[in-house]
């Protein structure tokens, strides 16, 4: 991997099946490392459980949390993956467990990026988004969807290069 060569000394890579019950919790692979409680990123993409799985770590306070979510569900409905049956967790559900975790949701692009609370004045939020952060629901990706098959958002991309910005700021100050 070229990634860890290159940042050998800054990046811990893991490759393993996770889970978020049993032996493989992302808890359990992070013990077997010699990264801090309070590593800077961390990005959940398993196409399954990645709701449990943030759910399940605990003692570990990543800066920042990017995690999949099934973006074809709007706002407002609460659902977690359960297997086949039910695929992928909400935009609802994985807010309200960044929130009870002590995260802010800054951005949603099909992911959610949650920034600890305790860094979050650096990203600049504007009130509205802090204080509804549904409006940083990007429904693009519901314009296909049979729940909404006739909504046709206006709404700009969250992640500009605004955002861009303001997150690789707080890497640099986090990374001097």
């Amino acid at each position: 991997m070229k990634l860890k060569e290159d940042f050998s000394d800054r990046l811990h890579t893991i490759c393993a099946f996770v889970n978020h019950e049993g032996p493989n919790t992302l808890v359990e692979l992070l013990l077997g490392t010699d990264m801090s409680k309070d590593f800077d990123l961390l990005s959940i993409d398993i196409d399954s459980f990645d709701w449990h799985v943030w759910y399940s770590l605990i003692n570990y306070q990543p800066k920042v949390v990017i995690i999949e979510i099934n973006s074809s569900i709007p706002p407002g409905i609460f659902q977690t993956h359960r297997d086949r049956d039910i695929m992928g967790s909400s935009f609802t559900a994985t807010l309200e467990l960044g929130k009870s975790k002590g995260y802010t949701l800054v951005c949603h692009t099909g992911n959610m990026f949650f920034v600890r609370d305790d860094y979050v004045a650096a990203i600049g939020l504007s009130k509205v988004e802090r204080d509804f952060p549904e409006v940083l629901f990007d429904y693009t990706w519901c314009l296909t969807n049979e729940i909404m098959p006739h909504y046709r958002p206006e709404a700009p991309k969250k992640f500009s290069k605004k955002l861009k910005s303001r997150v690789k700021s707080l890497f640099n100050r986090l990374n001097p």
